[in-house]
């Protein structure tokens, strides 16, 4: 899975690290919600550590009011639009 397997529909929310915007898996048509980071702010407010540390728990909790962390990548700078952690 990259970015170029999704199509972005619209943003659901903006905070100070990023976006999540909504995505459509472009071969299944399922529906996602694309959490987009801003690298140079996670590593200029140091939180790289914490963001990890986020993936690394969505990854392994299964709850039915936690959602689930169906896919994670990252993509360089030159693909703009889709940076994921």
């Amino acid at each position: 899975m990259n970015g170029t397997n999704l199509a972005r529909r619209q943003v659901l929310g903006k905070g100070s690290f990023g976006k999540v915007m909504l995505a459509k898996k472009k071969d299944s048509g399922e529906i996602f919600a694309l959490k987009i980071l801003k690298k140079k702010v996670l590593y200029a407010r140091d939180q790289v550590d914490h963001t990890k540390a986020e993936r690394q728990i969505l990854q392994g909790v299964a709850h039915p009011f936690i959602v689930n962390l169906k896919y994670a990548f990252q993509v360089s700078w030159r693909h703009r639009g889709f940076r994921v952690a």
